[in-house]
């Protein structure tokens, strides 16, 4: 695994349980097989502290989450825009930080 720095991206996986998911080791996986310059961390998330941490993910710099249990549908009206499927869904699996708009 390439040495995390300033430069590094980061995203993650929100959910709260978290210490089960499989997702950092094969995302961290697909990132190095890429090369890209990011890792991958699980954030237990309780659903008290679900806004704070949206709130803090444009000034950390977090690039994108995905979403799991229980925060699929409680985490929309935090973002700033939903694509169609996530309207269509009612629900949302992945966020993308573009220049500080939160996508779900």
């Amino acid at each position: 695994m390439t040495p995390v720095s300033g430069k590094t991206s980061v995203y993650g996986v929100i959910g709260d349980p978290i210490s089960h998911t499989l997702s950092p080791y094969m995302q961290n996986r697909a990132l190095e097989s890429m090369g890209h310059d990011g890792v991958y961390v699980p954030f237990r998330v309780p659903a008290a502290g679900l806004a704070k941490v949206i709130d803090a993910l444009v000034p950390l710099g977090i690039h994108g989450l995905n979403v799991t249990v229980p925060h699929k549908t409680a985490v929309i009206p935090l973002l700033h825009r939903l694509t169609k499927a996530a309207q269509t869904i009612g629900a949302v699996n992945t966020i993308i930080n573009e220049n500080g708009v939160l996508t779900g």
